[in-house]
């Protein structure tokens, strides 16, 4: 009997195992990740209190944050399906330019339009979060360098993909942390030791946003050819297009129009079809809740100076980190889908608490709590699509995912920033926590649900399956 339609959603595609590859371009990849949370980390905190600080209302910051998540949605969508054609090391070098270009732009103006220009064009994140075409790219060069073809059970492949995905994630995290903090450091030390505003303090940081730019082209220039796309196998050549052998893949052919967003193959595309829908809803809910409204929001509501917000953040990221890390033996004992399950729903759970915290301590300990699990999701669902796709598909497949992500996201602050217009105090100023809760709440079930049908469509599947078998052996007796 066939398989189901689907089985790429929901089962274990086999996939090449993980070997030794360049251990130079590992190398390099993670210095890269480090160096780019650090200055994401580095902004994140003092974002919301810039732009005001620059004369911007809230509402206009809010429109300013849609402006840039869009434009990092049209970015990513352009560089990402074009990577594992035009050469990844070329469009990291490229996205790492783009960085410097909104680095510099937010460091010397404050006018409203070119700050929306800068947004829209270049690189920045106010979320504090991996944002733009890197991490698509770098996780595809990270999976070119580590894997070769291989016969090897698809869930074990995963796993292991995982358990480097978790310490990529946690070096992030680490380094995100440590950008806050130093970020914070720095601030005071501007306005105390050299008496400087702290707008133009804010501007100083921008600055060092820039030139970690800088620092990135030479890193992703130095990677070597290893990093680039392979000749997948498991298809056969069949006119101008690549057809899988499966009758999954045509299933999903059917199904799917004829998108060319750097996913060739029919089965690749339902896949990231489906993935992408339920990203988007999670992404929703994630909007509410960025790391600058998140250091906005206890500054306001419980008056935290600068350097105590960069030690609560830095020690999230540390604590989000190290849940990344342990999220590998979790995909290994259970797989990568059901790991995404089961972590997620207990820290919306918590994240939906925070504003509902009598003291700054608790709710700075209820966040800290949240993020203790919150991001062991990330390199199970990392790993899952990195090798559900073909090896000239990966970038492709990561990128869309994020775009869409990106997408869900930016939408949530023009409702953030009406609602922080109200004081302080007020319940729909703190409304933000409870919706991004409810939407990722929502995600999480919605997934589980899916899991749970799939889980028992291939039970059933399989019965049947054995049952066909044993009708065929059984010996054909005439009345």
């Amino acid at each position: 009997m066939p398989p189901s339609v689907t089985a790429p959603l929901l089962a274990e595609r086999d996939a090449p195992a993980p070997a030794r590859g360049s251990k130079r371009d590992v190398a390099l990849s993670f210095v890269g990740k480090g160096v780019r949370m650090f200055s994401y980390g580095a902004i994140a905190p003092i974002f919301f209190s810039f732009l005001k600080g620059g004369g911007l209302s809230e509402q206009r910051i809010g429109v300013l944050l849609t402006a840039i998540l869009l434009g990092d949605l049209v970015i990513t969508l352009w560089l990402t399906t074009r990577a594992d054609g035009l050469g990844r090391r070329k469009v990291l070098m490229v996205s790492a330019l783009l960085k410097i270009f909104s680095g510099v732009v937010f460091a010397t103006t404050s006018k409203f339009y070119l700050l929306v220009l800068a947004g829209v064009i270049g690189v920045i994140s106010p979320s504090g979060g991996d944002i733009g075409p890197f991490l698509a790219v770098e996780q595809a060069c990270l999976t070119e360098a580590l894997t070769q073809d291989d016969e090897k059970e698809a869930k074990d492949s995963k796993a292991e993909i995982a358990v480097v995905f978790g310490w990529y994630n946690g070096l992030g995290c680490l380094t995100q942390a440590l950008g806050a903090l130093a970020s914070g450091l720095a601030v005071r030390a501007f306005v105390s030791l050299l008496d400087w505003s702290l707008h133009r303090a804010h501007q100083a940081v921008f600055v060092g946003y820039g030139i970690i730019g800088v620092i990135l082209v030479i890193i992703y220039a130095s990677l070597s050819d290893a990093v680039e796309p392979q000749v997948s196998n498991g298809y056969e050549k069949f006119g101008e297009e690549d057809v899988p052998t499966s009758f999954c893949g045509r299933a999903a052919g059917a199904l799917l129009p004829k998108l060319h967003v750097g996913l060739r193959r029919p089965e690749s595309k339902f896949i990231v079809a489906r993935l992408s829908a339920l990203f988007a809803l999670d992404a929703l809910g994630g909007g509410f809740v960025m790391t600058a409204w998140i250091a906005y929001w206890f500054s306001e509501r419980w008056g935290l100076s600068p350097e105590l917000l960069g030690s609560l953040l830095m020690a999230a990221s540390l604590v989000a980190g190290i849940s990344g890390i342990a999220a590998s033996h979790l995909v290994k004992s259970i797989g990568a889908m059901l790991t995404m399950v089961v972590t997620h729903l207990p820290s919306n759970i918590l994240l939906g608490l925070v504003p509902l915290m009598p003291t700054a301590a608790t709710a700075s300990a209820m966040l800290v709590a949240r993020y203790c699990i919150s991001q062991m999701d990330v390199p199970a669902r990392q790993a899952y699509v990195a090798m559900s796709v073909a090896s000239d598909e990966r970038s492709a497949a990561g990128g869309l995912t994020n775009i869409v992500r990106s997408l869900g996201t930016s939408f949530s602050p023009l409702i953030v920033g009406i609602l922080s217009s109200r004081p302080p105090s007020s319940f729909a100023f703190s409304s933000p926590w409870l919706i991004a809760a409810g939407l990722k709440i929502i995600y999480d079930i919605t997934l589980y649900s899916l899991y749970r049908c799939g889980t028992e469509l291939r039970a059933h599947e399989a019965s049947a399956a054995r049952k066909d078998e044993q009708e065929r052996r059984a010996p054909n007796v005439k009345a």
